[in-house]
Order: structure tokens, then C-alpha cells, then sequence
């Protein structure tokens, strides 16, 4: 008997959208309609709970396929300028076309505060420059290479300061045989990325290590109420906002000048 995964394991390096691409296109669309109709469930959950859209000019929603979520959140926040649904151009030729559904007109958010752009995410110089990036069910899919290698993708890309929403499963800690029941589905599809897509689901300090590894902050960890949280991290730490968030984190800044007159100037933000 063939063993599970077998087809796929050979392509395991490409990851779920280069492997489906290798297969035909129509796997590919049929893909992005799966993860359409989880981001119909929770969509709006996210769009709704989380403040930190509202501070985001442009926000990138990448691997966003048809715009779903990214819609929710512009309807949700309407002072973000611009939305931008970034994917492999067969996702962004099919969003665009009269079979997909439109769901920013589905919710009232004018044509002009949105657009589609093709690229690829492990390729800086094809992502727009913004302020804000979304990576909804992404990082799991790729292994720890990866996933450091498309936020350094983002990293280059971004106009700094920026922010990077991840949306993911969260494995508790500590790791261990006595799983509590809310965790059941989060191992199930654990198993399934690490057989398939050579990805997995990762601890909230897993994330972390990998953000670090890319150059990026960790600034804090959403509750949801649904079995995805939000991790938000930021590009260029001296120009975090609300910096009180951040437990256990100092800032100093001194300046001394002397002509005569020696004049100093000392800041500190202690945060506990």
C-alpha cells in the first residue's frame, strides 16, 4: 500500500502552493477557495477583536488569496488608505476574475481603498512597500528556513517603521503527551503540515525565536476566542508605539552638549 503523504513528500520543499502549482492550476484555485471559506469564519471574529488595524495606512495581506479577511478588516477599520491582496499570479489572475466573488463589495469597501498585486513572498523586490503586513496561515506551512526567509522577504520590502500581523495556530506550553482537548484539532493539523508541507504548528516562543531570527520584535499576542490567535511584531523597535506595552523593556537616551555651558538631557522609559 502506498504510504500516506508519498505523492507529496517529494515536493515537500516547495511547500503547498508549489506543490499544487506543479500540479495544474485548478488545484491551485481550488485551494484558494479553501482558504477563503475559512477566512469567512473567521474573518470577521479578527477584523472585529483586534484594535491594531486601525493604526495601519497600507496593510498587505500576503498569501491573501481572494482578499476575504483583508476585506473585514477594511471594513472594519476605514481609516486604512490602502489594502493590498498579495499572491502567486494564478490566485490574483482567478480574484480577479467574473467567477470570484467579490467580497469587498460584499461588504460596502470602495474599489479605490483596494487592489490585487502577483509576486512572491520569498522575493522582496516583488512585494509592495507598506506599513503593515498580514500573514494568515502561512508561516505553518513552511519549515523554520522558510518561514524566517519570507519575513526577511518582508523585512527588505517594508516602508520602516512597519508591523507584521501573523494569524496562526498556537501550541501551549510546555509540549507534552497529556494534550488538553482545545488542542486536539491544533495537533491534528500539525501532523498533517509536518507529513505533506514539511511545515508545522509552533509554540508562541517558537514564533518568537523565528521573528528574532529575521530581525524582527515580538510586541504582543491577541486572544481571538477561535483556536487562531494573532502575533503582531514590529520592524524598527526605537519607533514602536505604545511602547508600556512591552514588559520588562528599558529605553535611554542621554545628550550632553558643552561650550561654556554644559547643558544634558536625559529620557528613560522603564516599563515592569
Amino acid at each position: 500500500m502506498e504510504p500516506i503523504g508519498s505523492r507529496w513528500s517529494p515536493l515537500k520543499p516547495f511547500g503547498i502552493i508549489g506543490n499544487l502549482r506543479k500540479f495544474s492550476t485548478e488545484m491551485t484555485i481550488n485551494f484558494a477557495n479553501c482558504m477563503t471559506t475559512s477566512c469567512f469564519a473567521a474573518g470577521s471574529i479578527i477584523a472585529n477583536i483586534v484594535d491594531a488595524f486601525s493604526r495601519c495606512n497600507t496593510l498587505v495581506d500576503v498569501g491573501g488569496s481572494c482578499g476575504t479577511l483583508l476585506a473585514y478588516i477594511l471594513a472594519r477599520n476605514t481609516g486604512i488608505v490602502n489594502g493590498i491582496v498579495f499572491d502567486v499570479p494564478e490566485i490574483i489572475d482567478y480574484a480577479l476574475s467574473s467567477t470570484a466573488s467579490n467580497h469587498f463589495s460584499r461588504l460596502n469597501v470602495a474599489s479605490s481603498r483596494y487592489r490585487f498585486v502577483a509576486g512572491d513572498m520569498f522575493d522582496y523586490n516583488t512585494i509592495p512597500q507598506a506599513d503593515a503586513y498580514l500573514l494568515k496561515s502561512i508561516v505553518h506551512n513552511n519549515s523554520d528556513e522558510k518561514a524566517v526567509a519570507i519575513m526577511k522577504s518582508l523585512y527588505k520590502a517594508a516602508h520602516k517603521p512597519a508591523t507584521l500581523f501573523i494569524v496562526e495556530y498556537i501550541v501551549e506550553e510546555p509540549k507534552s503527551s497529556n494534550v488538553d482537548r482545545r488542542q486536539w484539532p491544533i495537533y491534528a493539523i500539525d501532523y498533517t503540515m509536518l507529513e505533506y508541507f514539511d511545515g508545522r504548528e509552533r509554540t508562541l516562543n517558537e514564533y518568537i525565536a523565528l521573528l528574532e531570527k529575521a530581525g524582527l520584535v515580538f510586541f504582543k499576542l491577541y486572544e481571538t476566542g477561535i483556536y487562531e490567535r494573532m502575533i503582531e511584531a514590529h520592524i524598527n523597535l526605537r519607533h514602536v508605539p505604545n511602547l508600556h506595552y512591552l514588559e520588562g523593556v528599558g529605553v535611554g537616551v542621554g545628550v550632553g552638549v558643552g561650550v561654556g555651558v554644559g547643558v544634558g538631557v536625559g529620557v528613560g522609559v522603564i516599563t515592569s
